[in-house]
C-alpha cells in the first residue's frame, strides 16, 4: 500500500491510503494533532476589570468566579433598591428581572468545567461585550480529527476503538473511541496535489480520548488506527 501524508497549511496531516485490499484489512490509519474543547469567556457589558480571580494554567469549576467589574458596587445598589420596591408590589416582575440580569452582567463566572490556558486581560483593563478574558480548555478529554479516504470510510463507524500513538510518547497506547464521520466528503487541496491526485475525496473522522494522567498537550501530532 502506498501512503501519502499531506499537510494543509494549519498543520493538519492527513493520511490518503491506496485502495490495495490486500493491506490494513484490519485498521484504517491516519494523522493528526491533537485537539481540546475550548471556550472562550467574556464580558457582556463594557467596563474595567476589578478583580481577575484567576490566572492562566488555574484548574477551574462551572460556576467559579473569573472576573468582576467595576461598576459592580452600582449595579448592586441599583438592584438592591428595585429588589425592596418588588417586594413591596410597587413595580412589576419585568423590570425587576431586567435590573437582576444587568447586576449579573458585571460578574463573569466559568461557563464550564476545565483548564485556564489563555488569559487575554488583566485586571485595570477595559473590556467590550464578547471581548474574550480568558480561555478555558477541557484538557481531560482530548480529540483528534483525522481524514480517511473514500475506500476505506466503509471500514469504521460510530463507535469504532481507536490506537492513538503520540510522537512524545512513542512508547504508549492511548485508546478512543470514534464520535464522529462526517456525511460530506472533501477534495484534497488541489495547491497541494498533483492534477491526477486530485481527484481524492476523503472524509472527516473525529476521535476522542482520555488525557491520562494529563501528560497529554494540545497540538501534539499523533497517529491513529482505528480497528
Amino acid at each position: 500500500m502506498i501512503e501519502k501524508l499531506l499537510c494543509f497549511g494549519l498543520g493538519l496531516v492527513i493520511s490518503i491510503s491506496g485502495c490495495n485490499k490486500n493491506n490494513y484489512k484490519d485498521k484504517v490509519f491516519g494523522s493528526g494533532t491533537i485537539e481540546a474543547t475550548e471556550i472562550n469567556v467574556s464580558a457582556k457589558v463594557v467596563g474595567r476589570i476589578s478583580t481577575l480571580a484567576i490566572k492562566e494554567g488555574d484548574r477551574v469549576n462551572k460556576g467559579q468566579l473569573i472576573a468582576k467589574l467595576d461598576d459592580l458596587e452600582q449595579a448592586e445598589k441599583d438592584f438592591n433598591r428595585i429588589q425592596s420596591l418588588y417586594e413591596e408590589k410597587v413595580i412589576p416582575i419585568e423590570q425587576y428581572e431586567k435590573i437582576k440580569k444587568v447586576k449579573e452582567n458585571f460578574v463573569i463566572y466559568a461557563p464550564v468545567s476545565g483548564t485556564v490556558i489563555t488569559q487575554v486581560m488583566e485586571e485595570g483593563e477595559v473590556v467590550t461585550p464578547g471581548q474574550p478574558i480568558v480561555t478555558i480548555a477541557d484538557l481531560d478529554n482530548l480529540w483528534v480529527k483525522i481524514y480517511i479516504s473514500e475506500c476505506n470510510i466503509g471500514k469504521i463507524k460510530l463507535g469504532s476503538k481507536a490506537n492513538i500513538i503520540v510522537d512524545a510518547f512513542p512508547r504508549e497506547i492511548f485508546h478512543g473511541v470514534v464520535t464522529y464521520i462526517s456525511d460530506r466528503a472533501e477534495f484534497i487541496p488541489k495547491n497541494i496535489q498533483t492534477k491526477e491526485e486530485r481527484v481524492n475525496q476523503v472524509f472527516a473522522v473525529k476521535i476522542k480520548f482520555k488525557n491520562i494522567d494529563n501528560k497529554l498537550k494540545i497540538g501534539m501530532p499523533c497517529d491513529v488506527y482505528i480497528e
